[in-house]
């Protein structure tokens, strides 16, 4: 067994290839080893937010990890919202860019922010419910952004009393051009997410009776949306964009990665002929779409996109 290390936090190597004892462990030590927490924002001067009959509170939480590029933008997406009872929390994976900076900046805008070594991006986003106090959830990351400055009150405008998760449309931004994609239907929820984690309103008790699985790269979200829609919780579709989200996720630079825990997901609630021709078609496209990127020109790959 050989422990190493790098920017991002603890790595273990276990020639077993036991994975869940690597993550285990690599958590672990990185609380032992990088336990230089740094936190801030108004809940530490106890100034908190409370709900009100006529304003849920709204959690917005911003996971980073040296993401100063962006960083500022998402923050004052989130400040110039016209919906005033938001509680803003950041959680950073202890960045060693100018991250820290951009959220101190912030610091008498911001509820709650901390700055730590974590487990990668669904334990940080684990932990940032787990300081909610608002009665809904939004992960809005670094470098997305809410639609326009109204977007919260306009998804508000949907809400009823039997609604667990709100959500909406998506603008994608590709870098030169952003294209507007719509919600899909839930009935075929089996094939993906409907709609992106940033364009969706979870309520928190359902959030925390269901955190995400940290044993999972990619697809946690799709995890935790799919078994909620198996349960019967009611979701509630506004007309509207919700978030533009930069390209460059998980899910979107490991396609193939993503295919296939999605297909796991799927699967760990009944395996079937049907999932199994969707994904293995997927996998082929998936497959096909790697090797044009790598052998047409960038140019034409834009514009394949912008067709589509």
């Amino acid at each position: 067994m050989v422990f190493y290390c790098l920017d991002d936090g603890v790595h273990y190597m276990d020639n077993n290839n036991n994975e869940e004892e690597v993550k285990l462990t690599a958590c672990i030590l990185a609380s032992i080893k990088f336990d230089n927490k740094m936190q801030g924002g108004l809940r530490t001067r106890n100034i908190f937010k409370q709900n009100t009959q006529d304003q849920p509170l709204l959690t917005v939480i911003t996971v980073v990890f040296n993401g100063d590029i962006h960083l500022e933008e998402t923050i004052q997406s989130i400040l110039n919202q016209t919906y005033k009872n938001i509680e803003y929390i950041v959680v950073d994976g202890g960045s060693s860019d100018g991250t820290l900076e951009i959220i101190q900046k912030y610091d008498s805008f911001i509820d709650y922010w901390v700055s730590e070594s974590d487990c990668g991006i669904y334990d940080a986003m684990n932990k940032g419910a787990s300081l909610s106090n608002g009665n809904w959830i939004n992960f809005m990351n670094a470098g997305d952004l809410f639609c326009d400055n109204s977007t919260v009150d306009s998804v508000f405008l949907y809400k009823n009393g039997s609604s667990g998760v709100l959500y909406g449309d998506t603008i994608f931004s590709y870098g030169n051009f952003k294209k507007k994609i719509k919600s899909k239907e839930l009935k075929e929820f089996f094939k993906g997410m409907p709609f992106i984690h940033q364009s969706a309103f979870i309520r928190s008790d359902l959030q925390r009776q269901r955190p995400f699985k940290t044993s999972m790269k990619i697809a946690a979200d799709f995890d935790l949306f799919y078994e909620m829609y198996l349960n019967g919780v009611h979701f509630t579709r506004c007309d509207l964009c919700v978030s533009v989200a930069t390209l460059g996720g998980l899910s979107d630079n490991k396609r193939i990665d993503s295919v296939l825990e999605r297909w796991g997901v799927v699967n760990s609630h009944g395996a079937n002929l049907r999932n199994f021709f969707y994904f293995s078609n997927c996998l082929i496209i998936e497959m096909f779409k790697f090797l044009l990127k790598v052998l047409l020109p960038n140019i034409l790959i834009m514009k394949i996109q912008k067709s589509r």
